[in-house]
């Protein structure tokens, strides 16, 4: 049997090609596909590429599920290579894709910190969220949202009223847009297609300067953290039978580990018997994931499979 576990974000698509067994046939990478960050047209091409590269030559003739972590099954599955046979889309949903991944959940809370931000809550056939508005309208302790304090005060410096950074000077650097800056920089986010997804691809660089001791990078991960935690107890207010153990899932977790220290350091100000875990894997294991859970695998049994099977795909800081 063939299947095909997709993950989209607002910075990259993964793709997995897997059988019954969790024999790995393929992987594939693009850019991000999220709606919020790029246009329509972008996403549909780099879904196109990612499933010809996952493929390559070898193409099935039948694909028996296609799970998707993210977006619509449908607008993926349209952008499959000519003459593959879809037998069926597995709809996740980032929600339920992140317990399954995260911790071989199919109930409870998940906090995601990517490109995006949301806190997502799966019950008895419920899913609701706080958050997951997009950049424009929320996102707070999101990747972008905090690449984007970090980077705003660093304008602001250069011009005289900002608080002092070291990030101002690291951006000129490590862009190659020392003349005329602040302008280079309003042109390099902007003669883009997703000038959200490039600033957020600016985070790594924030961390840096935060873990040289400069304060303003320091204050926007201090500040996600605590804006992720509150979108949390909101969540957990408005469902108190979630339980005991809340995921965190997302690149921007990674970047800087005081976010995660205020994270939990809040919730359990709150909730001291909740219980913060740091994923097992990436979302695109969520697929592997459900069809050992659904072929009678307990959860750790599950883990350690996958990890045997995917070592590459395991959650690292």
């Amino acid at each position: 049997m063939n299947f095909v576990c997709v993950d989209g974000g607002g910075t990259k698509l993964n793709a997995i090609w897997f059988d019954e067994n969790m024999s790995l046939f393929g992987t594939a990478r693009a850019k991000g596909i999220n709606a919020t960050v790029s246009p329509k047209a972008e996403c549909q091409k780099q879904m196109r590429e990612c499933f010809l590269n996952l493929f390559g030559d070898k193409m099935p003739k039948t694909l028996d599920k296609l799970y998707v972590t993210f977006g619509n099954g449908k607008e993926y599955a349209e952008c499959l290579p000519d003459g593959l046979e879809l037998k069926e889309i597995v709809g996740l949903g980032e929600s339920k894709a992140a317990l399954l991944a995260g911790r071989g959940m199919e109930k409870g809370i998940a906090i995601v910190s990517g490109t995006g931000s949301d806190a997502l809550y799966v019950g008895e056939n419920c899913h609701d969220a706080v958050g997951g508005v997009g950049a424009i309208l929320g996102d707070q302790g999101s990747g972008v949202w905090m690449a984007r304090q970090a980077v705003q005060n660093a304008v602001k410096y250069s011009q005289g009223w900002g608080e002092k950074t070291i990030l101002t000077d690291m951006l000129k650097q490590k862009l190659g847009i020392e003349k005329g800056f602040p302008q280079s920089l309003v042109r390099y986010l902007y003669d883009t297609p997703a000038p959200f997804q490039t600033l957020g691809q600016l985070l790594p660089l924030v961390a840096e300067a935060a873990k040289l001791g400069d304060e303003p990078c320091i204050s926007a991960f201090i500040r996600g953290g605590r804006m992720l935690a509150e979108q949390t107890l909101s969540l957990i207010r408005k469902y108190p039978e979630s339980g005991k153990h809340i995921v965190t899932c997302g690149g921007a977790w990674k970047a800087y580990q005081p976010m995660y220290d205020e994270y939990e350091k809040r919730i359990h100000e709150v909730h001291p018997d909740i219980q913060v875990h740091r994923p097992w894997f990436e979302h695109v294991i969520a697929g592997p994931m459900m069809y050992l859970l659904d072929n009678g695998y307990s959860p750790e049994e599950a883990r350690d499979k996958l990890l045997a099977a995917f070592p590459a795909y395991e959650w690292r800081m």
